[in-house]
């Protein structure tokens, strides 16, 4: 017969087992409760989203929506204060003054994916008000700026605090209810450094798998190519072989491809060329039209030669790779002969 006290040890070793248990069970639920969707700070649907607007010290921020017939996408207007450097051998002038800097670009696919960040806005978790002696411990006794969503006929306000322990996300506060809560940290260095994260630098949204065949166009001239296989920087062909890869148009389409953008050219909203013409390639799936991409090349400047470059996609002529544009340019005749 077990004495009491062996009872009590299994009775006690029972109960740890059981908690343990317990601990297992509902570790994976845990997260939930500190799950994005579990704190919205405001509600809203993204394609209302209308504007974003940053204003800080060192830097402003504009992004407006507009919507074509290819769909949504953003302008942004972006003011910085640059520094120069400092001369060497100055002995010890003071530094030059800094100057401001505005930079325009068109945002698709990230400037689309903010909207839905922001609009329902949610959060990690709800800090709640904090006293004026706790400003410094999140951040907002130097906040480094303020955004303003317009979404609908409603306009929101946050002042952009300190980021959390780790640095991972942001403390931020509604200015109409004072509440504090903790966001996604993506959310607001996209806005910070929209330069960077916004800006499109694609010159089409299609998937790759998704081209069949192109037409190149050179002046009076076009040449068709087929595609076989699903890669980007795949296989072309001519129609009159199309078992035989044509290694010429292959490399130069792998070339296309890799055409980025690097800065967008202001006042070309309206499609009017910028430059000379150096060749259209429009990107079939099937008999479906999916993209026309127009290379130019600019008039010449004071540095080396620049290359622009147009589509739907971007809506806006922008200024490409210049290395890639130009073995572009100067291998297009081989392909269309």
């Amino acid at each position: 017969m077990s004495s009491p006290r062996g009872l009590i040890i299994h009775a006690a070793l029972l109960g740890v087992a059981v908690a343990a248990s317990v601990a297992v069970w509902t570790k994976d639920e845990a997260p939930a409760k500190t799950s994005p969707s579990q704190v919205e700070v405001w509600g809203g649907r993204a394609a209302d989203v209308k504007k974003v607007e940053l204003e800080s010290q060192k830097r402003t921020l504009s992004l407006e929506a507009h919507k074509d017939d290819r769909g949504p996408y953003f302008v942004a207007k972006v003011t910085k204060e640059s520094v120069p450097r400092k001369p060497a051998g100055d002995g010890g002038a003071p530094p030059p003054p800094a100057k401001r800097e505005t930079t325009t670009f068109v945002a698709v696919e990230a400037g689309s994916k903010l909207a839905e960040q922001l609009a329902p806005l949610k959060a990690m978790r709800r800090v709640g008000k904090i006293e004026d002696d706790r400003k410094e411990e999140f951040g907002f006794h130097e906040p480094e700026g303020t955004v303003k969503i317009s979404i609908g006929p409603t306009e929101y306000e946050l002042l952009i605090g300190g980021t959390t322990p780790g640095g991972g996300h942001r403390y931020v506060k509604a200015s109409k209810s004072g509440l504090v809560y903790v966001i996604d940290g993506s959310t607001i260095r996209d806005i910070l450094t929209a330069e960077t994260r916004l800006i499109e630098r694609k010159l089409w949204g299609f998937d790759a798998d998704e081209v069949t065949r192109a037409v190149v166009t050179v002046g009076e001239t076009t040449r068709e190519l087929l595609k076989k296989g699903g890669e980007q920087s795949g296989v072309w062909a001519d129609p009159a072989a199309p078992d035989k890869q044509d290694e010429t148009a292959s490399n130069w389409m792998a070339r296309v491809e890799r055409l980025r953008v690097t800065e967008y050219m202001e006042d070309s909203s309206g499609g009017t060329s910028v430059g000379d013409p150096v060749v259209s390639i429009e990107y079939f799936a099937g008999k479906k039209s999916l993209e026309v991409v127009q290379v130019e090349k600019l008039p010449p400047g004071d540095s080396k030669q620049e290359y622009a470059a147009r589509s739907g996609y971007t809506r806006w002529y922008a200024k490409v790779t210049r290395s890639v544009a130009e073995q572009v340019a100067q291998d297009v005749e081989s392909v269309v002969k």
